[in-house]
């Protein structure tokens, strides 16, 4: 397996969780929680704080999990939260949390490589890169969400923030 070949995920799922955090009920913060299934729920706007939000703003939290894999063969799981807020036309605020990985059947996750970000106005963009191992060879995954002024997001795999 050559270093830094690139990676295709096997098996992506998206959810989207309220503004609070809080995953669905009975549920706990962990990596064995995070990879069962779970109900996707719509974006929810979170109150506003100040009555200077126009209408159509809000705050919103995406929730990214990706396996991946070659030939069929597990390496790793990874996952994170994108946080952000828009007055309705321009993200204003941004940030991400909850970032995690693990690898599994041999696959040892030794640490995140890189973040980036960028606010394009109307969107904010977020990408990880996890650096794993395997019998000394490292290789890198990235996964990114993006969250929209209106609520709306997208989850790619790739550190491309164009």
């Amino acid at each position: 397996m050559p270093v830094n070949s690139p990676r295709t995920p096997s098996d992506v799922t998206s959810h989207v969780v309220p503004c609070d955090g809080d995953f669905p009920q009975g549920r706990e913060r962990t990596p064995l929680a995070a990879a069962a299934p779970c109900e996707v729920r719509p974006a929810r706007a979170a109150k506003p704080a100040f009555a200077a939000i126009r209408s159509g703003g809000g705050c919103w939290t995406a929730f990214a999990y990706d396996k991946w894999s070659d030939f069929t063969i597990a390496e790793g799981i990874t996952w994170f939260n994108l946080n952000w807020c828009s007055d309705g036309s321009t993200v204003t605020t941004y940030d991400y949390r909850n970032v995690g990985a693990q690898g599994l059947l041999g696959f040892q996750f030794t640490g995140i490589a890189g973040n980036f970000e960028y606010n394009a106005g109307r969107e904010a963009r977020e990408a990880i890169e996890y650096r794993f191992s395997f019998e000394g060879k490292r290789f890198f995954v990235c996964e990114q969400l993006r969250g929209g002024a209106t609520g709306l997001y997208s989850h790619r795999q790739d550190c491309n923030l164009s």
